[in-house]
C-alpha cells in the first residue's frame, strides 16, 4: 500500500486506487475499494478498513479485511484480515537474521 509514513501520502496513494476514503473521527481514515485483477485469477478482491493517524501525524495503524474471490472451478473465496501497528519512528532498530536458515542463491 505504499512505503511512508505520511498518512497523506497513503490516503492519495488509496484515492488514486479507487478508495472511496472517509474521516470517521479526528485522525481515523475509513476506506473501501475493490481492486481489478488483470490476470483475470481473482474475480472479485476488495479491501476495507481503516488508517489511525497518531499525535505525531505519522501513521499508527492501518487495518483492513481482504475479501478476494478466486476463478478457478468453483466458488473459492479467501479472506484475510490484516493488523499493522507502527511506532518509534526514527529510533535505532537491530535486525538478527533467524537462526538455521539457508541461504540460497549465493
Amino acid at each position: 500500500m505504499g512505503a511512508s509514513a505520511s498518512p497523506q501520502a497513503l490516503l492519495r496513494v488509496l484515492t488514486q486506487a479507487g478508495a472511496t476514503v472517509t474521516e470517521q473521527s479526528p485522525g481515523v481514515y475509513h476506506f473501501e475499494v475493490s481492486v481489478p485483477d488483470p490476470s483475470g485469477e481473482i474475480v472479485a478482491d476488495r479491501l476495507v478498513g481503516e488508517v489511525t493517524v497518531g499525535a505525531d501525524d505519522r501513521i499508527a495503524k492501518v487495518a483492513y479485511d481482504r475479501t478476494s474471490r478466486m476463478a478457478r472451478s468453483r466458488d473459492y473465496t479467501v479472506r484475510l484480515k490484516v493488523v499493522i501497528e507502527l511506532s518509534g519512528y526514527g529510533l535505532p532498530v537491530q535486525v538478527k537474521p533467524p537462526a538455521h536458515v539457508v541461504v540460497l542463491g549465493k
